[in-house]
């Protein structure tokens, strides 16, 4: 019985590891308590376009419209790199950090419009973002 037990445990463990090492941080924003991360190893390329997704993890718990409580939220973003725009297409919001506990919201974005890129400051997340998704 012991030995399937630890298998199982095994299995979980490496399930944790593996979701956790496709994260890489982009640094964060000190004031509003919260680090950002992209999933580099699961960006789709479709021509010009690019599919991402992005972590925002925050320190304490965050409180949306309704009452809903978070502790992260996790977006997929689509980027059309030829036309400089771009749109969400996912959000998820989770009561743990790190995309953990249990899913509290989510939205999938039917039609949602594109916007402008805008002007890339070098140094700022929007700018690490684009140049991940696009260069």
């Amino acid at each position: 019985m012991i030995k399937p037990l630890a298998i199982a445990v095994g299995l979980v463990l490496m399930t944790i590891e593996s979701v956790s090492a496709g994260w890489v941080s982009l640094g964060g924003d000190e004031a509003a308590g919260m680090t950002i991360y992209i999933e580099a190893s699961a960006m789709e390329k479709n021509g010009d376009h690019r599919t991402v997704w992005v972590l925002y993890d925050f320190k304490k718990p965050q409180t949306k419209s309704g009452g809903v409580s978070f502790r992260s939220a996790k977006i997929q973003r689509e980027y059309d790199c030829a036309k400089a725009v771009t749109r969400i297409l996912t959000i998820q919001h989770f009561a743990g950090p790190m995309e953990s506990g249990t899913k509290v919201l989510e939205k999938t974005a039917a039609n949602e419009e594109w916007e402008p890129v805008g002007q890339l400051e070098s140094g700022t997340i929007a700018k690490d973002l684009w140049t991940l998704a696009c260069e």
